[in-house]
Order: structure tokens, then C-alpha cells, then sequence
């Protein structure tokens, strides 16, 4: 209908969102890192997180399922996302769609992070055992002290 002369938002300057500058722990911080972790019940994560530079979603997403001890492989295909429900509490999901095509992959499963998983995998196989053989009474007191050393 051409009322006004010029379109108002013509002269609206757009704010530009800072581009995003990754930092790199060097070899001395890495060493650093690992082992102010080393024992610790995150030095799993902690050294995923280093050797492989996933996301923490994409850590988080990680089930024995992705991981292939016959080929040697460790596959990402799933990622655990917060979002607030319409009450305003934070719920977890398990999203299958990743960021891009690109983010679904399979990485070599190095053998440090292989020997850390099947320690890993031992010590949940053996707490399930102790759990099953457990009684009601000290079945709580075990699942305590099974959930806080995870």
C-alpha cells in the first residue's frame, strides 16, 4: 500500500553474536587433567572426553551398545539433551537425531579407553552379581555405595 516512505526496519542493525573461539588444553594441562582424575569415579568419562573431543551430550549418549570390542570400534548415535517441561522442571531425553550427518560416527576404539571400558564392564558384572546374592537390608546399602561409585 506503499504509506510510509521506507520500510522501518530497513535501518535496524542487526546484532552479530560473537563467533566462538575454541581453546585447546596443550600436552602439560592434558597430563594435568588426566591425573588430578586418575581413580576418580569420572576418569572414564574425563579420558573419553580428552582422547576423543566428543560433546558432553554425546558422552552422555554413550550405551555399551555403541561400543564394538570385536572390530575395535566406538560409535556415536545417540546424545542425552535437557529441556524444561511446561511445569518448568528440567527433564533429560535421549535424542537419535545428532547435530549433523556428520556427528554420527564410528571412531577407533583406542586401546587405553578399550582397557578402561572392559574394567568398567567387569566391575558392573560383578556388582550385579553381588546385588542378585544380596539381601533386602544390605541390598540398600549396597545399591548406595553402587550408585556413588559410578
Amino acid at each position: 500500500m506503499e504509506l510510509i516512505p521506507k520500510h522501518p526496519m530497513d535501518k535496524l542493525v542487526v546484532p552479530r553474536a560473537d563467533r566462538h573461539e575454541a581453546t585447546f588444553y596443550n600436552g602439560d594441562e592434558l597430563t594435568e587433567l588426566l591425573e588430578v582424575f586418575k581413580e576418580d569415579k569420572l576418569e572414564l568419562v574425563v579420558n573419553i572426553a580428552a582422547y576423543y573431543g566428543l560433546r558432553r551430550c554425546e558422552i552422555l549418549g554413550l550405551r555399551w551398545d555403541a561400543i564394538d570390542f570385536k572390530n575395535k570400534t566406538i560409535t556415536i548415535q545417540r546424545k542425552i539433551v535437557s529441556d524444561y517441561d511446561d511445569s518448568g522442571e528440567m527433564k533429560l531425553y535421549v535424542e537419535t537425531r545428532l547435530k549433523t550427518n556428520s556427528t554420527r560416527r564410528t571412531l577407533p576404539l583406542i586401546p587405553h579407553i578399550e582397557e578402561m571400558l572392559l574394567e568398567k564392564r567387569r566391575w558392573r558384572l560383578s556388582s550385579k552379581r553381588l546385588v542378585a546374592r544380596a539381601t533386602t537390608k544390605s541390598l540398600t546399602d549396597l545399591f548406595v555405595v553402587t550408585i556413588s561409585a559410578i
